[in-house]
């Protein structure tokens, strides 16, 4: 039997915001140890995100820990996710005593795969280099995986919150491997787009969760396991309101019908960006540069596949 039989787990270590490409080639190497040491593969992550705690204040996330352990499971094939509650206390733990206590008695493993910036312990003292002395001293593998870089720079979760702050949701997605989401319920509104003949399903997005910019977007639209191509404008829709209004993602589905969504919950997958918000003359002029925004939609949408906006799965 392999040596390292005696050990439950291969464990990948990281925070995991968006389970971008770079994170991609973490998951490989995860699979590829797993097969190696017969053993489980298992993800540890963190919650909140660690600058929660250390700074007071978290950056805008790319997933919820819902949906990073789904991804995870399903998309990844890994076998186990656990999440560490990230407090104060194990902030301040020396690098050796994380390692000791907080990973390995808990989760015995034979091989441990990090990504090149991975720190832990007080201040973020520990590095690869001591993960590296600390794994040769326990006879344990260690996997580090270098930079991921895209046609549009190094894949990092900062550069993808970037990247939708600036509406380049193409290369967001890009560095992504999947096409980015938001979810939410859909609220009663005010019924004016009903009014101009464009029904939409207003959502108010979660407070803690990477915008893109304002603007309208091509996209593809989940409700109830069924996919609609549509159309998604991000905004406070300035014609309407003469100061700002509530920020809301307005989507309109290409469905016959239109179906009665209120208190549903709906995934909106951003496809591509249109044009950036702005305020029309008139309610006219708006119900126009909608319908034109849609014929865009439908044409562009038309040139991907149908899980497009989907990750490819790990085998």
């Amino acid at each position: 039997m392999n040596e390292q039989a005696k050990y439950k787990y291969v464990l990948a270590i990281g925070n995991f915001d968006g389970l971008h490409m770079g994170h991609r080639a973490l998951m490989e190497e995860l699979q590829k140890q797993k097969a190696l040491h017969q053993a489980q593969s298992a993800v540890i992550t963190f919650r909140p995100h660690p600058l929660a705690v250390i700074r007071g204040a978290a950056p805008p996330l790319l997933m919820s820990d819902q949906e990073k352990a789904a991804f995870l499971l399903d998309y990844y094939g890994v076998d186990d996710v656990y999440f560490l509650d990230f407090s104060r206390d194990l902030a301040q733990m020396p690098p050796a005593d994380f390692l000791h206590e907080t990973l390995l008695e808990k989760y015995p493993a034979g091989h441990l795969v990090v990504g090149f910036n991975f720190t832990y312990g007080r201040e973020g003292a520990g590095d690869a280099a001591g993960l590296e002395r600390f794994c040769q001293e326990q006879q344990i593998g260690l996997s580090v995986i270098p930079a991921v870089r895209s046609p549009y720079g190094i894949v990092s979760s900062s550069a993808i919150r970037q990247k939708l702050a600036a509406g380049d949701i193409q290369a967001a997605n890009e560095m992504l491997g999947y096409w980015y989401s938001l979810k939410g319920v859909v609220e009663q509104g005010d019924k004016r787009g009903q009014r101009l003949g464009w029904r939409t399903a207003n959502i108010s997005p979660a407070s803690d969760r990477a915008l893109p910019q304002n603007g309208v977007y091509a996209a593809r639209i989940l409700w109830r396991g069924e996919l609609f191509d549509g159309v998604v404008n991000v905004g406070r829709r300035p014609t309407i309101y003469d100061q700002a209004g509530q920020l809301l993602l307005e989507a309109h589905l290409f469905a016959k019908g239109q179906p009665d969504l209120y208190g549903q919950e709906l995934q909106i997958f951003f496809g591509a960006f249109i044009r950036p918000e702005k305020r029309f003359d008139s309610l006219a002029s708006l119900s126009a540069e909608i319908h034109a925004n849609s014929e865009e939609a439908k044409t562009i949408l038309s040139r991907f596949g149908p899980k497009s906006h989907l990750p490819k799965a790990l085998k």
